[in-house]
């Protein structure tokens, strides 16, 4: 199987989770894009995808993990500005944990801090930080948040100083 196809479809799914983290892409979709006239091709390699822990098959769609995220990142196939304002918000909550390990930041302040206006912006990114133990993150309605580091964070936002 083609490690460039392999690729393309993570990259899609990588770029629709900092989309939208929430939808993925259905199988449908990624046939039409990458098939070249062979569906099960595409198929066999979101099974190996999947068996490699690189997607999750979640709800009728795909969605790339967080594994699949830091695999593309680290072999330098996307761009860095992910990992970038990741570790600017983990920049951002190291001073709140030094001063009280359990008290959450709003997203307001960081929000403010990256110049951004809405909490949709990162959302994204906070989930993933969450999902690689790097914060505890309360979600409210309207995309709304409140967070804090874990001590795996701590230790990763001390090393980006």
């Amino acid at each position: 199987m083609s490690t460039d196809i392999k690729n393309s479809i993570l990259i899609k799914l990588y770029n629709q989770y900092f989309e939208n983290y929430v939808i993925g892409i259905n199988r449908n979709t990624l046939e039409s894009e990458f098939s070249n006239g062979n569906p099960n091709e595409v198929r066999i390699i979101l099974n190996e995808l999947a068996s490699n822990f690189l997607i999750s098959f979640e709800n009728g769609s795909y969605k790339i993990t967080a594994f699949g995220i830091k695999y593309l990142e680290e072999e330098e196939l996307v761009e860095d500005s992910n990992q970038h304002q990741r570790n600017e918000i983990l920049k951002i909550l190291k001073d709140p944990y030094k001063e009280d390990v359990d008290k959450n930041t709003s997203h307001e302040i960081i929000l403010e801090k990256l110049n951004l206006s809405k909490p949709i912006e990162i959302l994204s990114q906070m989930k993933y930080l969450k999902d690689e133990g790097y914060l505890h993150l309360e979600l409210a309605l309207g995309g709304y948040f409140s967070t804090r580091l874990t001590h795996a964070g701590y230790e990763l936002a001390k090393s980006l100083s």
